[in-house]
């Protein structure tokens, strides 16, 4: 009797054994299928990460040629902007010395009008001076043969009052056109219209022979 429930023992203890093993080698086949999923996960993951990886690698040496070929395009267009800049500023400096240029010849120009006027004007006073002086020297003349006349000395023939009259407004008009004519004066023609109001006054103040004979003869009538 206790050997058929000793067997029986050991019958129901390897059957437990058995079942035993039978779930630890389910257990086992089920770890290993998850360990061959986790391991088909993880290359999946490798696979995936190393294409992210070569993705971002690309990426940045996109980026870093991008940013290359904007570095050289803005050191081309600084070294563009400085060539201009240099070409601008040689330029200016031209054509400033071409406007100082300009304005040191206006300057001498304005400098040489200025004397040229100042002339003129000492020309012109000097004319209004000779001007006086014949008015004057003529008013004498005319005073002095009136005052003869009255005296009994010699007269003044009408004819040669209307000769007076006329060299005097003659005068008058040649100093007019010298007035509007004075910026044309220079010191070139000035010798000229000298000489010319010289004659004109020699002409004025010395009668001609003719004239001369006139006088006598009227004298002589009277």
């Amino acid at each position: 009797m206790a050997s058929a429930q000793s067997l029986e023992q050991l019958q129901e203890e390897a059957t437990a054994l058995r079942d035993e093993v039978s779930s630890l080698k389910d257990k086992l086949q089920a770890t290993e299928e998850s360990e061959s999923t986790v391991r088909h996960q993880m290359d999946m993951q490798k696979k995936h990460t190393k294409q992210l990886m070569a993705a971002w690698k690309l990426r940045l040496q996109e980026g870093e040629d991008k940013l290359h070929r904007q570095k050289l395009e803005n050191d081309k267009q600084l070294r563009d902007i400085a060539a201009n800049l240099m070409f601008l500023e040689g330029q200016f400096q031209k054509e400033q010395k071409v406007i100082v240029g300009k304005l040191k010849h206006k300057d001498r120009l304005i400098e040489e009008k200025d004397r040229i006027i100042e002339q003129q004007q000492k020309t012109v006073e000097a004319l209004k001076a000779a001007n006086d002086r014949l008015v004057h020297g003529l008013s004498q003349l005319r005073l002095a043969r009136g005052g003869g006349l009255e005296n009994g000395g010699p007269s003044v023939e009408p004819r040669q009052r209307t000769s007076n009259s006329k060299s005097l407004n003659s005068n008058h008009k040649f100093q007019e056109r010298a007035l509007l004519a004075g910026p044309r004066l220079t010191e070139e023609n000035m010798p000229k219209a000298r000489g010319s109001l010289k004659g004109r006054l020699r002409s004025r103040s010395h009668p001609q022979p003719e004239k001369k004979v006139q006088r006598v003869r009227f004298m002589e009538a009277c």
